[in-house]
C-alpha cells in the first residue's frame, strides 16, 4: 500500500514545490525541520515509529489543505510542549521560558498555534464541545482544530493504532466520539479529511487492525539511543548529580553550623 502524504522532509519540500507555495514558505519549513530534528531526536512512537515521520505527516496533510506557512510550522512542532526537549528551560509544559524558547525558533504567530494546540482538551468530553461550539470558536482555535485533526489521520492512516489497545487508541473505540471527530473536519469544511477518517476508523473498529501494528505497541512513545550515547550520557548525568548531592550537603552542613 503507497500513502499519499509526505513522511520525510524532502518528500514535504517536493509536495510544497509542487502546490506552488512562495519559496520563502518552503524556507521557513526547512528551517522548521532543522529545529524539530534535535527536539526529537532518538524519540519513537510506541509503535516504532520514528516521531519526526508523523510531525512531518501531520503537516503534509495540512499542506494538501493549502494551509498557511505558520500552521504547517506548527504542525511540524505540535508535539514540542508535550515530547519536544527544548534543552534545560525549567518550569511546567507551557512555561514562559519554554514558550520563548520556542518563539525564537519558529515566530509568535506559529508559536501561538503550538500552544493552543496543547491546549485542546482532546478528550470525548472536549471533543464533543469543540464540535457543538465550533460556529463560535475563534480563528486561533479553529486553526489549531485543524491540527488536531491531520494528527489523529497521521496516527490512524497507516495502521499506527493498531496492535495492543492502550488509553490514547482505547478512547476511540467509541463511536459517539469517532463520530464527533468526522463531524468537526466536516464543519471545518474538510469534506476530503472526513471521508478519510470515517475509513481509517471505519478499519480501526474492525479487529483485523489489530494485525497492522507491532504487538508491542504500548502508545507510549520513548527515546531510544544508541548504545554509544548511552556510554556517554551516563556518566555524564552521574557525574551532574553527584555534583548536585554535594553542592546540597554542603548547603545542609552550612545551615547546620549557623
Amino acid at each position: 500500500m503507497i500513502f499519499q502524504f509526505a513522511q520525510t522532509n524532502l518528500q514535504l519540500r517536493r509536495q510544497m514545490l509542487d502546490a506552488a507555495y512562495p519559496a520563502d514558505a518552503i524556507e521557513r519549513l526547512d528551517e522548521a525541520y532543522d529545529c524539530a530534528v534535535p527536539m526529537f531526536s532518538g524519540q519513537y512512537r510506541g509503535n516504532g515509529k520514528p516521531f519526526i515521520n508523523h510531525l512531518v505527516g501531520t503537516a503534509s496533510i495540512l499542506a494538501s489543505r493549502r494551509a498557511p506557512p505558520d500552521t504547517l510550522i506548527a504542525a511540524l512542532l505540535h508535539a514540542a510542549y508535550m515530547c519536544g526537549d527544548l534543552g534545560v528551560q525549567p518550569g511546567g509544559r507551557r512555561s514562559r521560558r519554554r514558550r520563548e524558547r520556542v518563539r525564537e525558533l519558529i515566530g509568535s504567530a506559529a508559536e501561538e498555534l503550538v500552544a493552543t494546540y496543547d491546549s485542546i482538551d482532546w478528550q470525548p468530553e472536549g471533543i464533543a464541545r469543540l464540535r457543538r461550539d465550533y460556529a463560535t470558536l475563534e480563528d486561533k482555535l479553529r486553526e489549531a482544530t485543524l491540527m488536531r485533526l491531520a494528527n489523529v489521520y497521521e496516527d490512524f492512516m497507516d495502521g499506527g493504532m493498531g496492535g495492543a489497545l492502550t488509553g490514547k487508541s482505547g478512547m476511540y473505540l467509541s463511536r459517539a466520539l469517532r463520530e464527533d471527530i468526522v463531524d468537526l473536519a466536516r464543519l471545518a469544511d474538510w469534506p476530503q479529511l472526513a471521508q478519510q477518517l470515517a475509513l481509517v476508523f471505519d478499519e480501526f473498529a474492525d479487529s483485523d487492525m489489530a494485525s497492522t501494528c507491532p504487538p508491542r505497541n504500548n502508545g507510549l512513545s520513548r527515546l531510544r539511543l544508541p548504545p554509544s550515547a548511552r556510554r556517554k550520557l551516563v556518566p555524564t548525568a552521574q557525574g551532574w548529580c553527584n555534583r548536585r548531592l554535594r553542592r546540597l550537603g554542603a548547603r545542609v552542613e552550612r545551615q547546620r553550623g549557623v
